[in-house]
């Protein structure tokens, strides 16, 4: 199931970044292809940009003691039956 999620994810986003990119040629197409495309290639460096950002968060200490954090709640001891069924 998580594959299906995850491929179906990076479709999605490859047909919207085709369409966005597409989108900002043809508006700017009375200038001429190649001008037109600078503006798209700005898009795409910001995306980039973007990644590279998000990457950075996802790696700092916060976010790997909440990994950290999170495993270990996790990975711990397994509520006895008894116990779920007080709740």
């Amino acid at each position: 199931m998580a594959g299906a999620l995850a491929s179906t994810s990076r479709q999605f986003g490859a047909a919207v970044g085709v369409d966005v990119t597409g989108s900002i040629i043809t508006a700017g197409s009375g200038a001429g292809f190649v001008t037109a495309a600078h503006s798209a290639w700005v898009v795409i460096a910001s995306c980039g940009a973007l990644v590279v950002l998000a990457g950075l968060a996802s790696t700092s200490r916060w976010a790997v003691q909440s990994a950290q954090l999170n495993g270990d709640r996790l990975t711990g001891p397994v509520p006895q039956q008894a116990e779920l069924a007080d709740v």
